[in-house]
């Protein structure tokens, strides 16, 4: 079957997979400062990239940071986690001065479920309306 559209749903199933990543058992330790006294950080990072053969051009990413933080005047360690949104383009040859990328620093679990239910909703009622025959392809 070919497609004639962008495959949204990838971008869904994305965000549930990064949301429920165990990054910090199978992710990359990216810090781990000691440097103030009775003061420590570590930061876990995981990343995944989204490719969608409509969009050969294009690229979105998706970052997930998950900090644990404990200050000699705090009791328990203070456990954080923020997403990062990248978009971009990979210029080809004869445009290769008219890329952009566009980074969505300090997302938050929330936004970034709302995100896919709004994708996912946006896919949907599209299909519904043009009646595309494509319904096997979102879950």
């Amino acid at each position: 079957m070919v497609r004639n559209h962008p495959t949204a749903h990838y971008i869904t199933e994305a965000i549930h997979t990064m949301i429920h990543h165990p990054t910090k058992t199978k992710g990359y330790l990216l810090e781990h400062t000691r440097s103030i006294p009775d003061y420590f950080r570590k930061v876990w990072y995981h990343q995944m990239e989204i490719a969608d053969l409509f969009w050969r051009d294009m690229f979105i990413r998706l970052e997930k940071y998950q900090y644990e933080v404990k200050k000699s005047y705090e009791e328990t360690v203070t456990e954080t986690t923020e997403y990062k949104i990248t978009i971009g383009s990979i210029p080809t040859d004869s445009e290769s001065n008219s890329n952009f990328v566009w980074y969505i620093n300090g997302v938050t679990q929330e936004k970034l479920q709302e995100l896919a239910t709004v994708i996912q909703n946006f896919t949907e009622d599209t299909i519904k309306l043009y009646n595309h025959g494509v319904e096997t392809e979102i879950r």
